[in-house]
């Protein structure tokens, strides 16, 4: 079974046990509180989580809800399409984004679901050239660039690395390279920048850390593109409890520098933003801004994907996504909010 199927099955099984999955997604929001990304602790939540999922999915199987083994292809495709349309249907999806007027939200345009990653060089400075453009060419008015990354514990990296050199050498892994010093893992085993996703109106790319980080090379195309960026007053940098992921960004072009003193400019978290408007947004998620000033939530489903492992799926291409242009329309409604009450 590939893992697309898999994931599907995952996803339909936590569907009918949402109970189950609201109780990971409240241990995960637990370890982003508590910081435990860096502990030696993670891998084994990691664990922990998948688990949770194989779990869920073998109770579906018991309870009756979900019988691969007596279902026919054709009605197992059919019940899975119905969980997935109806996921999207409860969730910000795709379908929503080729849609934005459906959040009242004129500044925004169509966007369609990222096929492929950034990992070169080259693409990397072309997808920044976009995003620092002027909005329809008009220099009066700042870009807006959401930005989220998307970590790999060092269990994930390591394993997902050892699997590519086994691919590529046929090698049985009884002689193993060692890992760079400045690649996605290190000795320390905090966790590393896997993908960088940046959306803006119009346009959304997913720049390759994990690819792009392995080289020397790719290190210092990193810090030489990003970093302008990050120093670029001109472009608003919308970011959602953004230290961590500033942090781990800025590990990923070592020996090279990604941040100059002072900056990030122009960055706005978002974090503090929300409850300025609605007080019972402080200390919340990001799934709980999204219902407020969106209308519907985040699906969470892909937060514990193996963020290392290339090629990534269809599914999380289109969620890490999502996390970064959500908060473009989060800041375009908290706009249209503040101008509400100024003329009130």
């Amino acid at each position: 079974m590939n893992s697309e199927r898999i994931a599907d099955l995952r996803a339909y099984a936590i569907e009918c046990l949402g109970e189950t999955g609201e109780v990971i997604f409240k241990i995960k929001s637990h370890v982003l509180k508590y910081n435990l990304y860096g502990s030696s602790l993670w891998p084994f939540l990691c664990i922990f989580f998948n688990a949770q999922f194989a779990l869920a999915l073998e109770l579906s199987h018991r309870w009756g809800l979900l019988d691969t083994a007596n279902d026919s292809h054709e009605a197992l495709e059919a019940r899975l399409e119905s969980a997935r349309a109806a996921r999207r249907e409860r969730h910000i999806s795709f379908d929503d984004i080729a849609k934005p007027e459906s959040f009242r939200l004129a500044a925004l345009r169509p966007i369609k679901a990222p096929r492929s990653l950034v990992d070169t060089p080259s693409g990397l400075a072309e997808a920044i050239a976009i995003l620092s453009s002027a909005p329809d060419g008009d220099r009066m008015k700042q870009a807006v660039v959401g930005f989220d990354v998307e970590w790999a514990s060092e269990l994930h990296s390591r394993s997902s690395k050892k699997r590519a050199r086994l691919a590529s050498t046929g090698s049985s892994g009884a002689a193993e390279s060692q890992e760079d010093d400045n690649g996605n893992t290190n000795s320390k085993g905090k966790p590393t920048a896997a993908l960088l996703q940046l959306a803006s109106r119009d346009n959304v790319f997913l720049i390759d850390m994990a690819t792009l980080s392995e080289t020397s090379t790719g290190r210092e195309a990193l810090a030489s593109h990003l970093g302008p960026f990050f120093d670029d007053e001109k472009v608003i940098k919308l970011g959602f409890g953004a230290t961590n992921d500033l942090s781990v960004l800025a590990r990923a072009t070592l020996p090279y520098q990604l941040f100059r003193a002072g900056s990030p400019k122009s960055l706005v978290d978002l974090k503090g933003e929300g409850p300025k408007i609605s007080p019972v947004l402080k200390d919340r998620g990001l799934k709980e801004y999204s219902v407020e000033f969106l209308g519907k939530p985040l699906d969470k489903s892909e937060q514990c994907s193996n963020w290392s492992i290339r090629p990534l799926r269809q599914s999380q291409m289109e969620y890490a996504a999502i996390d970064a242009w959500v908060l473009v329309a989060i800041w375009e409604r908290i706009q249209v909010l503040k101008a509400d009450m100024v003329h009130a």
